[in-house]
């Protein structure tokens, strides 16, 4: 079963750019269900292929945008890792969730799902926390748990906004933020905790789209997104019967090697959502999705897909 690829525009709530989506379509079958990609900081939607071919394969529709400040939703390459002046955390979410009212008006009826990995799923859980009723389920990947220094964070982001302005490139919070995320590895290079895949890392190494610098306005706009997520009212305002499959590698320093998932997943089950899945897999690095043992998780996604399609 093969798919065809269509590409489509739309305005961003930040006012000023425009968000470019794509969609795989699986060809000679209906579509069972539909799963909205959010992807990661310094990467874009394209990357998913691989992924939305085996979705395709099974009647699964993927579709995705690029965020804004990533690759074909920013008009020139000065744009890149920039979102906003202000509230780019908010035109994120509202970018995510206008994808989701065009293709629910396009395929009305259809089982409607988000995944959302590393930064996206930041966005998606923000997403899910206004506007959880429009999804049938939420596949969280790779992402972040509370952390006591991220009111910091905020406010040195912040600070370097004002001295050196919302669109200088972030070098020294992109410093802090990731100096410590290859010490448990092997040092090949400094990319190595997002997959024991030698290719999979290589290849985003040798990316323009993905080797960028998020700029001071946009280090800012992640903390938030990492604060708004994990406050304590976050988990409160998911819909209790919305099925939410969260998973991880245990060797993902985003995730605090597991522990950081296990925590967001005891906050899920603590609100009383019933329908909580956490999959921690061993030895697995940030990119799940890209690891040596994707064969692995994709087939897992799938079957959970499948238990949740209705």
């Amino acid at each position: 079963m093969g798919y065809n690829t269509e590409t489509l525009r739309y305005p961003s709530a930040n006012g000023s750019s425009m968000v470019s989506a794509k969609l795989f379509l699986p060809v000679d079958t209906d579509i069972r269900a539909i799963v909205q990609i959010s992807h990661g900081m310094c990467e874009y939607i394209d990357r998913y292929r691989e992924f939305a071919e085996f979705l395709c394969a099974k009647g699964i529709m993927a579709c995705g945008n690029d965020h804004i400040g990533h690759r074909y939703s920013v008009a020139e390459p000065s744009q890149l890792g920039f979102f906003a002046g202000q509230k780019g955390d908010e035109a994120l979410v509202e970018d995510v969730h206008a994808l989701t009212l065009l293709m629910k008006e396009r395929y009305p009826g259809v089982s409607y799902f988000i995944l959302g990995h590393s930064m996206g799923s930041m966005i998606a859980r923000c997403v899910l926390a206004e506007y959880g009723a429009d999804y049938d389920g939420a596949i969280i990947s790779g992402t972040a748990g509370p952390e006591p220094g991220v009111n910091a964070s905020v406010a040195l982001a912040e600070l370097m906004c004002r001295l050196k302005g919302p669109r200088a490139p972030g070098r020294m919070l992109d410093r802090m933020a990731f100096a410590h995320y290859n010490e448990r590895f092997e040092g090949r290079t400094d990319k190595d905790w997002l997959s024991r895949d030698r290719a999979v890392v290589d290849a985003y190494r040798a990316d323009p789209y993905c080797m960028f610098l998020f700029t001071n306005a946009a280090f800012r706009d992640l903390a938030v997104l990492r604060q708004r997520c994990n406050r304590p009212d976050w988990a409160a305002k998911l819909p209790r019967d919305l099925p939410i499959l969260l998973f991880s590698g245990t060797e993902d320093p985003v995730g605090g090697y597991g522990e950081g998932v296990k925590k967001v997943y005891a906050m899920v089950k603590q609100a009383g959502v019933f329908d909580a899945t956490l999959k921690l897999y061993k030895g697995g690095r940030h990119e799940m999705l890209n690891e040596t043992n994707r064969a692995e998780v994709y087939r897992d996604v799938y079957d959970w897909l499948q238990r949740k399609i209705v």
